[in-house]
């Protein structure tokens, strides 16, 4: 019984460390027809958060929203009539000995002004 309660409390604990890490992409359903823009160009934002053991994040893990804000920011979409569109969302995993490790979230979209 006694084993049972350890091995419960320590799954418990790595649990709150390694949740994972996941995002997405949400759709306005916004059509562009009729030519009602112009392409302004294309930007790309990249955030990043360390791992020790794989499990524990040695920052804080929205790491999603964080491409997001920093996406938005460089292309300049707030107050104006300014749009992201072909968003394209990238997350992939580098580790060294399988002791420190780093989580990645690269985000790129086109910039379009509206008319």
């Amino acid at each position: 019984m006694k084993k049972l309660i350890i091995i419960s409390i320590s799954f418990l604990i790595m649990g709150c460390f390694s949740t994972p890490t996941m995002g997405g992409i949400n759709t306005s359903q916004y059509q562009i027809k009729d030519n009602n823009y112009v392409v302004l160009g294309r930007v790309t934002a990249k955030a990043e958060v360390n791992r020790f053991a794989l499990l524990i994040r040695l920052g804080p893990g929205d790491i999603y929203n964080r491409a997001m804000m920093e996406l938005s920011e460089k292309a300049k979409v707030y107050g104006k009539k300014v749009g992201l569109i072909n968003v394209s969302v990238d997350y992939w995993f580098d580790s060294f000995a399988l002791v420190f490790g780093k989580d990645v979230v690269s985000v790129s979209a086109d910039v379009v002004r509206y008319r």
